[in-house]
Order: C-alpha cells, then structure tokens, then sequence
C-alpha cells in the first residue's frame, strides 16, 4: 500500500494527457474527481509515514515553494514542512488511493525542468505602462493557453491594487484553448471580454514565448480588430528606458553624476547643514529628496525650490520618486 502512496507521488511528474500516470494510481471514483492542475508543492525532501488512521498515510514534505492553479509562486522559508494526508483502499485486490487532495508534489530540480517563468502583463492606473507579473507554467504546447487563462483572472493577489486589467473579469474564452500555428496564436474571446480591451496586453504577453510571432483575436469565432472597438487606450511603454543621469552628493551638496562627470545642481538652496545623504530626484521635473545625516528626517525640494522637511521617523531609508509626484521611504 505504501508503494502506492510513493509511486503517486513520483507520477506528478508526468503531465500527459492531464496527469494519466497519476490517475492511474486513484480509484476510480477519485480519478474522474481529482485535479492535478490546482497546486503544485515544490519539495526538497519527502517522507511518507502511517497515517492516525488505518489505511491512512501522510506524506511529510521539506517544501520550499508552491504554485497555485494561475501561475502564481509563493517562496517559503529554509525548513518549511506541509503534511499531505491520503487514504488508500483495495479495489479487486489491489491498492489504490481512495482519498487525496487535488494537486501534485515535484521534487525542486524536477519542478525547475518541468515549469518555466513567464511575464504577465497588466497596465498601471493610467494606462500609460504595462507592468510585468511574473508567474510559473508548465513548458509546452498548453503554455500560452495557461497564460491567458491567468491574463483574464487578473493580476496576482500582490499587484491587484496597484495595476489594471483591460480585460473584463467577466470575460472569458470561448475555447479553452490557445492554438499557436505557424507562429499565430489565435485567441476566441467571448463578447463580455471586450469591454475596455486592448490586444497590447496579450501582445506584450504571448509574444516572447518562442513560438509566437503574431496574436489574433476572434470574439465568439468571428476574427476582431480592436482599433474598430472605439478604445481610447494609447499604447504603454514596456520597460521603459531611464534617464542616464544620476543624483549625488558631493560636499554636502546634490550634484548630477553623467558618466564621470559631476555637476552641480543650480538654484537650490543651502543643504549641508543637514549633514545630506541618500539622495533621490523625481523622473520627471526637478524635484528632490534626502536623508538628514541621522536618517531620522526626509526633506524634500520642490519644482519651486522650497525645503520642506516632509517625515521624521527612525532608520529611514532611501527616499524614491514616482511618476505621480509621490516620495517614498519606509
């Protein structure tokens, strides 16, 4: 019975016609229910032991990560243990698992064989970049199926309040399938997935798969060109290129660094009596921030040039500044 439990394990492995091996190892009645799809425990060590109960046994996991049913990695700390509780029943004399959880267990240099990263990408509040959400598939001919599967449930549960999806959560596709012919992957979307769309999104997603040239999208079959969809979406930078100019300090003082050049600041006022350090400047406009010598204080200049002292606190950190106009530290 034992044997069982271990070879069900090992067969996790294989993903073939929706996890066949691993069936193989369930009764019946548990093989038309169970899903292998949903979860996958990442482990270094495994250990399977007797149960509490009779016929009952439990397999112990050293895990190191896991991946949920959209892609999405969740890393553990050094030394994590998950207990995997399964049932096992003779069926016409031979053992079979009556009872487990949906999911499977690979072991952590398998896992990284069998699943490579990939870049969702969803727009920030203002539609001006796409933001890249990195997930986990399974490589091979259901990728770019998986992707957009995941695309249309959204962004992972980290990014869902800072980024936006031009796909309507309603939306959905009318084939579960994303076929890529001769370098075309064809995407059947239904109708209610088309509220804000936008084919940048899913362009900026399936295109660096290697066997993905070109997207087309069809809404229930009939092919679409979304410049007729009246969107008023512009299209958003992918990593976006940055300024070659640096902000420093040099005697007491914000200078630019370009190169190996160092250059003042102009028209800014007297800041070494703060003793400055960790400096930060806005990408766009003249706006700057610093630490005071004690990181106890985060001042900052505005397009004006006043000097403000904006948060006291302890130990604070580096300041950064945004697009929107916001400065951070923590």
């Amino acid at each position: 019975a034992r044997s069982i439990v271990d070879g069900f394990v090992a067969a996790g492995r294989s993903m073939a016609e929706d996890y066949a091996v691993a069936r193989e190892f369930l009764t019946p009645e548990l093989s038309q229910q169970w899903r292998g799809d949903t979860s996958t425990l990442i482990y270094e060590a495994v250990n399977v032991v007797n149960g509490a109960d009779t016929n009952q046994y439990t397999i112990q996991l050293e895990i190191i990560g896991a991946v949920d049913a959209q892609g999405v990695r969740t890393v553990y700390p050094d030394h994590s243990t998950r207990a995997v509780d399964v049932v096992v029943s003779k069926i016409e004399d031979q053992w079979r698992i009556s009872d487990a959880p949906n999911g499977v267990m690979l072991e952590a240099s398998t896992f990284n064989k069998i699943f490579s990263a990939q870049t969702l990408y969803f727009y920030n509040a203002t539609f001006r970049y796409l933001v890249p959400d990195v997930r986990w598939f399974p490589t091979g001919s259901g990728t770019a199926t998986s992707m957009v599967q995941a695309l249309l449930a959204g962004p992972a549960p980290y990014l869902e309040n800072a980024v936006v999806s031009a796909f309507s959560s309603a939306g959905s596709l009318v084939r579960s399938a994303v076929p890529v012919r001769d370098g075309t992957a064809t995407i059947d979307l239904s109708r209610a997935t088309f509220q804000d769309a936008t084919d940048q999104q899913l362009e900026a997603t399936l295109i660096p798969l290697n066997n993905v040239t070109n997207v087309k999208m069809l809404q229930n079959e009939n092919e679409i060109t979304l410049a007729d969809q009246s969107t008023t979406i512009e299209p958003a930078l992918v990593n976006p290129s940055t300024p070659d100019t640096l902000i420093g300090i040099a005697d007491k003082s914000l200078v630019y660094v370009k190169g190996r050049s160092i250059i003042p600041v102009g028209g800014l006022p007297e800041i070494s009596r703060y003793n400055p350090r960790e400096p930060a400047m806005s990408p766009i406009g003249n706006r700057y921030a610093f630490l005071n010598g004690s990181r106890k204080q985060l001042w900052t200049i505005g397009e004006d040039g006043a000097l403000d002292l904006g948060l006291e606190g302890e130990s604070l950190i580096q300041p950064s500044m945004d697009l929107a106009g916001w400065t951070w530290t923590a």
